[in-house]
């Protein structure tokens, strides 16, 4: 893609011919996405700030523009044939704030316009094979990731996860080289609520950097070999627990984790529903059952990793 800013949390590359321009303006001065009204409401979150929903979107009458707008003023205008996207925000917001959005549901419905699946889904690289850690937002998928990070494994993505499929299997693209990580996560894994970078000042959630010498990155598409569900925490010791879910199921909670689907038109959710049930017949699926005391992640890490490695290829 090209851009007019640098985008935080993306390295940058040089491309000969990109298949998606980004326009980032500050727009406080500036008359925005007048030619939506709101019988072109298409979506409200669920999610409420200071008694507004978070995100609405609207589209044109035929489809051709989609207009995101967040609670806090900034807009995304997305061309409906993915080739350009218009972002705005006003102060006291900046690049870093509209790039957190723009690396999560912008891009995921940006994918979805294209056809590509995602899944709400951190993904780890072992032994040249991809795990996937799939879950709602605060099940504790990037502390998940952070922790196998902090034990050499190498990051494929986090929170987002592209899939397609090829006569070899279903396969993932890389995402971004960092992982968004809560205060209470950064604490328990480095020891300071504080002990990594904000994502942006305006927020309190922070980042780890996966291009040091001490993380990885995995920057190839990789072979999907399994995905892990996070479920319920665990309150005694029971725990942490592993199991195998039937297809049938397995496609349930695929469908529940699936990104940005909430634009979708019929023919395109009856083409994903093809999709993931293809997934969860040819991929294993399975639950995992954390504990509630974060300290005892080294113990889910290496459940899941005993767990994966005993998969037949």
């Amino acid at each position: 893609m090209s851009s007019n800013y640098s985008i935080p949390g993306l390295p940058a590359c040089k491309v000969s011919k990109p298949d998606l321009t980004v326009s980032f303006t500050q727009a406080d001065n500036v008359e925005t996405d007048t030619d939506f009204d709101p019988h072109g409401l298409r979506y409200t979150s669920d999610n409420v700030a200071g008694g507004e929903p978070l995100l609405k979107v609207y589209d044109s009458p035929d489809r051709a523009l989609f207009s995101f707008r967040y609670y806090d003023g900034t807009i995304f205008l997305i061309n409906a044939d993915c080739w350009h996207i218009q972002a705005t925000w006003t102060s006291p917001n900046t690049i870093e704030d509209a790039a957190v959005y723009f690396l999560g549901p912008i891009l995921g419905f940006v994918l979805r316009l294209r056809g590509v699946v995602s899944l709400h889904a951190s993904a780890v690289v072992v032994d040249s094979e991809a795990v996937a850690i799939a879950g709602p937002g605060g099940a504790g998928k990037s502390t998940f990731a952070a922790a196998l990070a902090m034990q050499g494994y190498p990051i494929l993505s986090d929170d987002l996860l592209a899939l397609y499929q090829t006569d070899n299997g279903f396969h993932c693209r890389p995402g971004y080289p960092l992982i968004r990580l809560w205060p209470r996560s950064v604490e328990a894994l480095f020891g300071s609520s504080d002990a990594l970078p904000l994502l942006t000042n305006n927020w309190d959630k922070r980042y780890l950097g996966l291009q040091s010498k001490n993380f990885r990155f995995y920057s190839a598409s990789v072979r999907l070999k399994a995905i892990y569900f996070l479920n319920n925490r665990l309150e005694d010791n029971s725990g942490p627990i592993v199991t195998k879910l039937s297809p049938g199921k397995g496609l349930m909670a695929l469908v529940a984790n699936t990104y940005s689907n909430y634009l979708l038109d019929k023919a395109q959710k009856a083409a994903e529903f093809g999709f993931l049930n293809q997934l969860s017949s040819n991929i294993p699926l399975r639950q995992i059952y954390p504990l509630s005391d974060i300290a005892r992640l080294p113990e889910l890490c290496k459940l899941l990793i005993e767990d994966f490695s005993g998969l037949s290829s």
